[in-house]
């Protein structure tokens, strides 16, 4: 193999690498969303505080993974296909957030939140996911039909 030849990927070993990369996406929206909260109540400086950020992000995170399965958000078929991601992900984020909501309440001993809360937050992580899944379908795809395949 010459230094240029690169490996072709199986199939499953490419849909794992695009799982590995939606789930660290995920995260990071999850992440960005706290980042985004903690800094327009606490200010800046409570960015550097990352069990806060962690803290904040867990309890959506974990709703968007525990309904997640259930919905095929991580499907080669729904992931590749911008349409289809973007629904998918919105389905998904129902769910995700809701059971979300919950175990925050759950974690803070704070009863249901007021529906602003609720609202903006369901609202601010639908777009940040959204944006993040419907660049990764568009890439995918985008790269799927435009690269040659080898036989």
């Amino acid at each position: 193999m010459a230094l240029t030849d690169h490996p072709r990927s199986t199939p499953n070993s490419a849909g794992l690498q695009h799982t590995v990369a939606l789930v660290s996406g995920d995260i990071a929206s999850f992440f960005v969303f706290a980042m985004i909260g903690l800094a327009s109540h606490r200010g800046i400086t409570s960015l550097v505080n990352i069990p806060d950020l962690a803290i904040t992000a867990a309890p959506f995170a974990l709703g968007w993974f525990i309904v997640a399965p259930f919905t095929g958000v991580f499907k080669p078929a729904i992931t590749s296909r911008l349409r289809s991601m973007l629904t998918r992900t919105a389905l998904t984020w129902v769910g995700g957030c809701l059971i979300g909501l919950v175990v925050r309440a759950l974690i803070n001993q704070s009863g249901v939140p007021p529906l602003t809360f609720a609202l903006i937050t369901f609202t601010t992580i639908l777009l940040i996911l959204s944006a993040w899944r419907g660049s990764f379908a568009w890439f995918v795809n985008r790269h799927h039909t435009t690269t040659p395949e080898t036989t």
